[in-house]
């Protein structure tokens, strides 16, 4: 029952996202189905709408 991933949806970024950006939080999901942990390299969510951490 701990957290296993905080990162970001996509690689994207700010801008629109585009089919070919890598599906981070999926790719994330996936990894803590299989093996019960998340992924040792996450890239933070940035942007107005994360507003409390």
């Amino acid at each position: 029952m701990e957290l296993q991933y905080r990162g970001r949806l996509d690689e994207s970024g700010m801008q629109s996202s585009s089919p070919d950006a890598k599906r981070e939080l999926v790719d994330a999901m996936l990894e803590v189905a299989k093996t019960g942990k998340g992924p040792v390299e996450q890239v933070s969510s940035m942007g107005c709408s994360i507003k409390w951490v």
